[in-house]
């Protein structure tokens, strides 16, 4: 497999386009991932170019397993690809669903809204469209790989679409499945975490209840 390292032997590589994106590319561990920063949508627009653009390199892993995803497994909580085709010799644009944020820009607020009660309903239902694109992944023989806060996109009011994907050339299926699982549990902490530095507010007089990551689990 390819590297996916960009040509001209930089390390990341930016592309001016609606949805800005680069590729960095770690050498030591083997891999590159996509980084996408947040979309926008010029007004005014129609037909495929309503979709936010993403410019990715051909010969990378990475974007293989990016768009084997986007592309050939539905599913609402998985980002979907809308069209595909060529920029350059070297790269190709792919049109993705549009999406308003990245859940890790809001997860303060989500959190704030638990006060006592472990979890919210809006927080429930956040996590388990999470698991459950993570549990379509799996019984299609495949796996995330890069699973957090920050590749969690949501659209409307707060559904989930899963991005970001990643491909690791040093494990197994299993071990990529099972490292899934465990970014979930990782999720959960970095809630636990803005929830005790919320709770160190001295103005806040309603404290919250949820910095027990297995009562989070339950």
């Amino acid at each position: 497999m390819d590297s996916g390292a960009p040509s001209k032997g930089k390390d990341e590589k930016d592309f001016t386009v609606k949805f800005k994106v680069f590729e960095h590319s770690d050498r030591s561990k083997g891999y590159s991932v996509l980084k996408l920063a947040k979309p926008y949508v010029e007004p005014g627009g129609s037909g495929i170019q309503d979709y936010p653009e993403v410019s990715i390199i051909r010969q990378s892993a990475t974007n293989k397993h990016a768009v084997e995803i986007m592309c050939g497994m539905r599913h609402q909580n998985i980002i979907s690809m809308k069209a595909v085709g060529p920029k350059s010799q070297d790269d190709f644009l792919i049109f993705i669903e549009k999406i308003d944020g990245s859940m890790g820009s809001i997860l303060p607020y989500v959190v704030s809204e638990m006060n006592a009660r472990i979890p919210s309903d809006k927080f429930r239902r956040i996590m388990i469209e999470v698991i459950e694109g993570v549990e379509f992944l799996r019984k299609k023989q495949t796996y995330h790989g890069n699973l957090n806060w920050t590749t969690t996109f949501y659209k409307g009011r707060f559904t989930v679409k899963l991005c970001g994907f990643r491909y690791h050339d040093s494990m197994d299926m299993e071990d990529a499945q099972w490292q899934d699982w465990m970014s979930i549990r990782q999720m959960l902490q970095d809630v636990s975490d803005i929830a005790v530095q919320i709770n160190q507010d001295p103005e806040r007089e309603v404290k919250l209840a949820c910095d027990d990551v297995d009562a989070l689990m339950n």
